[in-house]
């Protein structure tokens, strides 16, 4: 008997030691840095705001009556576990449907667990709009950085990659 209470409390002691609490999610400018948002967009950008779950950039010096400001977004999201995210993942990366006549989109390997590029090009609405997005999954976490105007696909994936180094720190 006295083994058996040696070893429960053994393994009480080891499940206490090997417990760590979840380390917070980084707040998202600290992901996507005006740095990384300079690099994406090819001009310099100003923090406009930051909330718990976004993180926007605008372009220094516009205007701010602009109905779509020249810039970056950066969106995350932490759902209950992987799979929750994997079924969440098709409405965040592509809201309302992949196909749409003025979307592009492109399944991106290498970044994440999943991942997907979007290039808008509605040049009949009243903005002329001409965005473009990653959105990934990395485990339990979505995100999405969206600019405005378009940029390439490989410079969105290197702003994944700075994004998921971080939040994998």
């Amino acid at each position: 008997m006295r083994g058996i209470r040696r070893t429960a409390l053994l393994v009480l002691v080891l499940a206490v030691v090997a417990w760590r609490e979840p380390s917070p999610m980084p707040a998202p400018c600290d992901l996507l840095t005006v740095q990384d948002a300079k690099t994406l967009l090819g001009f310099d950008v100003t923090l406009n705001r930051q909330t718990a779950r976004n993180c926007f950039y605008t372009r220094t010096g516009q205007a701010p009556s602009m109905d779509v400001p020249d810039g970056v977004e950066l969106k995350v999201l932490a759902m209950e576990g992987d799979d929750a995210a994997h079924t969440k993942f098709p409405s965040w990366a592509y809201p309302g449907g992949r196909t749409q006549p003025t979307r592009t989109v492109t399944d991106v390997s290498g970044v994440g667990d999943e991942a997907v590029t979007t290039h808008t090009n509605d040049t009949g609405s009243k903005n002329d709009l001409k965005i473009s997005a990653i959105c990934l999954r990395k485990g339990a976490v979505l995100v999405s950085i969206g600019t405005h105007p378009q940029v390439t696909d490989a410079a969105l994936k290197i702003a994944a990659a700075a994004v998921l180094s971080r939040l994998s720190k």
